[in-house]
Formats: C-alpha cells, structure tokens, sequence
C-alpha cells in the first residue's frame, strides 16, 4: 500500500508485495470484469482549410485558456477561484453594492472575516449603504471561523441599520452557532425566532441537527428529525444532516430508510449526500458492503469525490478488513487530488488489522510489515498522532504479536508523549483474554483504574471474562457494578454463567440482581418458560 501513496499511477500489485496480493486474493477474490470498446473514427474530410499562422496562434491561444478555465472552475469552486485581493477584484467591475457583496461572499466562503469586517469599512468610505445580504455574508463568514462574538456584534448591527431582523438572518446566525457545535445557543435562537413570529424552517432545524452533532448528541439529534420532519417542508440538506448524525450513533437502518426518502425527493450529483449515507453505513460492519457498493454507484455518476468520500470509504473498509478496495480508494483520491491525512493513515492501519483476524500467519506477517511501512511515512511526514498509533498496536493485537506490540508499538507512546486511553486497553485487554492470560489482563484492569479512565462494554467484558476463568469472586462482583455505573449491560452468556455456578457467594448474588432483565430470563429458561422482553422489563419496572 506503501507505493500507491507515493505513486498515483500504481497497480494493484504495487499495493501490497506479491506474495500479500496472492494471499487477498486466495482469501477473497475481487475480479471485474471490463470490455474493451473500440473507438469510432469520425467521417472526417481527408484536408483541412488552410490556416494563417496568426489564426493558428490565436485558436491555440483560446483552447488553453478554455481547458485552464474548466480544470479550476465548477459550480461549486467558483467562488474559490476568484481573486479575492481588493484590487484585483474591482480591477474590470464597478464599485458598487453588488459587487461588495460577492466579494464579501467569497471572503465569508474561505472564512476570511478580518477581511471581509475591512471591506464594510470601505463600503462606508465610499458612501455604499450595506443591505441585508452584506450583514448575513458578514455572519456566514463569522461562522467559517466559529466567531459566534462577532456574528452576535453583526447581527446587532443589522437590526439597527435595517430596523428588525428578518428569519434569514435568524437562520445565519443559528448557522453560526451551528459551526461551533453549540445546540443548546440554537435551540435558543428557534425559540426567539419562534417567539418573534418567525416560520422556523427546514434550515433551522437542520442547523439544531448538526449542532447536535458536531456536539457527540448525534442520538438526540435523529430525534430531532424525526419529530420536526412533518411541521416543515423538508429539504435534501436536512435529510443528508440527519443521515450524518445517524453514523455516530450507529442507525444505520434508519439510514438506509432516510436514504431512499433522499432519493424519492431529488438532489444534486454532489459529494455531501452521497459522504452522508456511505459513512453512516460504513461505520457498522454489516452494512459496509453496501457503503462501498454506493459508492462505486457514486463513480459511476462521475460525481467528484472529496476528503470526506474517502474517509466514508476507508471507514467501511476498516470494518470489513478491505485491502483491495482501500487501495482502488487511495488510487481515486490521488486521481482527485487530494493529499494523505493522519485519519487516512490510521482508517488504512485499521483495515490491516482487521485483515489480521482471517489471515494465515504467512499473510499477517506481512501485513504487519507492511504496516509499519505506512508508519514510518506517517513520521516522515509528520502525521502521527495519538490514534494512528493506537491502530498500529491494534494491529499487533488482532494478529496476536503480543511481543512486537509490547516491544516495538509501546515504546511509541513514550517517545511521542502521548497517554494510552481506553482504545489501547481495550485492544490489549482483547488480545490477552483470547490468548488466555487473565493475570495480564488483570494488571491491565488495575492500571485502568489507576488512570481514571471510564470503561466500555468490551473493557469490562473482557474483564468479567477473566474473573470467571479464575473465580476471583471479589474481581466479578468489582465488574459487575462497573457494569451498573457505567449504565452498561453484560455479555448475556457470562450472566448466564454466572447464574449456573454451584454455591455463589451472597455478595456475587447480590450483583446480579442488578440486572433483573438477564437474571430473571435465564432463571424462567431453566424451567422452560419463555416470557416476553417487554412483559419482564415491565415487572421490574412496575
């Protein structure tokens, strides 16, 4: 994979060695197969006119201006292209409000506030009176810097100017606080807005979404969409928002139907709601699949793809152990254009390790090595951060090279200054419970503590797992109401198990009353009575 990211022409056999290439495709064959479609000469004449030379030089001189012109400008970089210098952009336009406006939008478009706050000053300078849409470009481009002070100051500002504020400009300025990820704030502004007599619209609440989002409320935020969906004439933009704050939270069902709701409405062929369903789908391993056949659909519309695509893709690609299509994923992102990240350096380690778990031991030595190679180009371009780390250890523990990982990835940490989190303990503790070590994982447990850090289900399964084994009472009971204050719920097999052991200790009997749901289900299987989910939460709820 190491020279695909050197080099964008590559073939798939550059990808990985030769011998790691026969292995995927033992493990996993992906062949397509592709015709060969002859061209078709045109019926052209045999001469052409004769030409003057200084016609030649003027028809050469149009056709590259025209290919420069379509290699940068599109639809949606216009804006980026532009010369955005005061000079150079009233250098053939007149000084008037339109054009202070677009100039304006293309300062707010690349977040340039400082700029853009310097071009009013010379609006009132040469006596040009600022509208409405001078003040929501100010905010917009308040927001691309997340400067929720000078927006609030520019919103004042208009409403003194213009009288009142209208719902647009409502709307900017949710936007705003939208990109600061502060949804308590947008919540705020729908009341006012809604007070003030102001239609809330599919913007606004599409701004609440994304707040949510940005905001780790992803959950909250599907919920907002599903209630507000029927008071407001919903938008593509709010369905894409709501299909972006279902990956976090790992909906992908409900994903999926939002997805076909998108596609019943009609939208643009751009990246945005195509990147929303293939990551939202990409984040869970048995929908993955889909993600990457979505976004070969998404190819084959021609559609360009952006930094986002690609990390949708390696997303799924991480989940499913993908080599191959992470590497026709890097060879579309060179042909793009875009340059390596430290999260496509860590999503790439992550798809190895997940190739890790099927593979002979031939094979996940060279993914190993192979991983390092990604490593070191990660530090030669001083990309490694605290995450791509943890994935190259994660690696070591899917192939379970405890040694390489305690040797070689560990010392990482300290040479770098960063601190292990629950990601590397969890990698840890997994890989020393399947290699049947409780008194490691036991130690890794006690250092977790130590470090006040908060556990997960698969830290604490993990650590129940090997209690069991051992029949360390005290560990068991300890885990269990880390289960309960963390608001967690235990395997289902290892409640079971704990139920079936012979002359339980009162304390363990004790624990497992916390979680009345598993205990009471596996006592009522043990006299072959199957109650209801429903009826049994609800006697215990009663």
């Amino acid at each position: 994979m190491s020279s695909v990211i050197k080099q964008a022409g590559s073939t798939a056999k550059k990808f990985v060695s030769k011998r790691a290439w026969q292995k995927m495709n033992e493990i996993k064959p992906r062949i397509s197969g592709k015709t060969t479609v002859a061209l078709v000469k045109p019926n052209m004449p045999k001469k052409s006119p004769p030409l003057s030379e200084a016609l030649k030089r003027e028809i050469q001189k149009e056709f590259f201006n025209i290919k420069e012109v379509q290699a940068k400008v599109t639809p949606f970089n216009a804006l980026e292209v532009l010369d955005a210098s005061f000079e150079g952009f009233f250098l053939n336009r007149e000084y008037n409000l339109e054009n202070f406006n677009l100039l304006i939008r293309m300062l707010a478009s690349r977040g340039k506030i400082d700029e853009a706050l310097g071009i009013l000053e010379k609006m009132k300078i040469m006596g040009i009176t600022p509208d409405k849409h001078t003040y929501i470009q100010l905010m917009v481009a308040s927001g691309k810097a997340q400067d929720t002070d000078t927006a609030e100051i520019v919103f004042d500002k208009a409403v003194e100017a213009l009288g009142h504020p209208d719902g647009s400009m409502y709307t900017t300025l949710l936007s705003t606080y939208a990109n600061c990820a502060n949804p308590d704030k947008v919540q705020a502004l729908i009341n006012e807005k809604k007070a003030k007599g102001y239609k809330v619209t599919a913007a606004d609440w599409t701004n609440l979404i994304r707040a949510l989002d940005k905001a780790d409320r992803s959950l909250e935020g599907v919920e907002v969409y599903k209630k507000r969906q029927t008071e407001v004439e919903i938008d593509e933009y709010m369905v894409s928002t709501a299909i972006k704050a279902c990956a976090k939270c790992y909906e992908a069902e409900y994903a999926k139907r939002l997805w076909d709701d998108l596609q019943s409405l009609g939208f643009k062929d751009v990246a945005f709601h195509y990147n929303a369903i293939i990551f939202a789908l990409g984040k869970r391993r048995d929908y993955a699949e889909e993600a990457l056949d979505i976004y070969r659909r998404m190819k084959g519309l021609f559609i360009q793809i952006d930094s986002d695509t690609i990390k949708g893709v390696l997303t799924a690609c991480s989940r499913l152990g993908d080599l191959v299509s992470a590497q026709h994923a890097l060879i579309d992102m060179k042909n793009a254009g875009l340059e390596m990240t430290p999260t496509f350096y860590n999503l790439l380690l992550r798809t190895y390790a997940e190739a890790c778990v099927n593979a002979t031991e031939n094979a996940k030595d060279i993914f190993i090595k192979e991983s390092w190679e990604l490593f070191r180009q990660c530090e030669e371009k001083g990309m490694v951060e605290k995450h791509v780390v943890c994935s190259l250890l994660t690696v070591h523990c899917k192939a379970f090279r405890e040694h390489q990982a305690e040797d070689m990835v560990l010392p990482i940490y300290d040479e770098y200054g960063f601190k292990k989190e629950k990601e590397e303990y969890r990698a840890l503790m997994e890989m020393y419970t399947l290699l049947n070590e409780p008194k490691i994982v036991f130690r890794l447990w006690d250092s977790f503590v130590v470090e006040k850090l908060k556990p997960d289900m698969y830290i604490l399964n993990s650590y129940l797992q090997n209690t069991l084994k051992t029949g360390d009472t005290d560990r068991a009971v300890e885990c269990l109401y880390a289960f309960k204050e963390n608001n967690l719920r235990p395997m289902y097999v290892l409640i079971k198990k704990i139920h079936f052991m012979e002359d339980k200790p009162p304390r363990l009997w004790a624990a497992i009353q916390e979680f009345p749901y598993f205990y009471t289900y596996v006592h009522n299987m043990n006299y072959g009575k199957r109650l209801r989910i429903d009826k049994v939460e609800e006697r215990f709820t009663a």
